[in-house]
């Protein structure tokens, strides 16, 4: 299954769109292995997806014969380059919707660590 960032038509897998919550079983506590595990696979899943939308968002620049004159292009004055390049409608919807998504999946990310954390892993 997949959905639509802001209307954008670029398909998203909907497993970026939300996190599984992870509850421990019925009698089981939170350090409990399985647990941890289960979490700390959700937390692969996340980084996984993170730099493949960053090089689709490269790849777009490179397509467009745009450089990339700075040394963060997801940093503060990267984006706003971003922002200002002229890029064709359709290639801009789809940089806008891997923006938001890199925003959200480090959001998830940092969420996943604090999880792990709470939980005694040293990951």
């Amino acid at each position: 299954m997949t959905e639509t960032v802001d209307g954008g038509p670029q398909a998203l897998p909907s497993c970026m769109l939300k996190r599984v919550a992870h509850e421990p079983r019925p009698g089981h506590r939170l350090d409990h292995r399985p647990y941890r595990l289960a979490v700390a696979a959700d937390l692969a899943r996340q980084v996984k997806h993170k730099p493949m939308l960053k090089h689709r968002i490269h790849a777009t620049l490179m397509s467009f014969g745009h450089p990339c004159p700075v040394s963060d292009l997801f940093g503060l004055a990267g984006r706003e380059l971003l922002d200002r390049l002229a890029i064709p409608q359709l290639w801009r919807e789809t940089v806008d919707a891997s923006l938001y998504m890199i925003d959200y999946l480090a959001s998830e990310i940092d969420a996943i660590k604090r999880e792990l954390r709470a939980t005694g892993a040293d990951h």
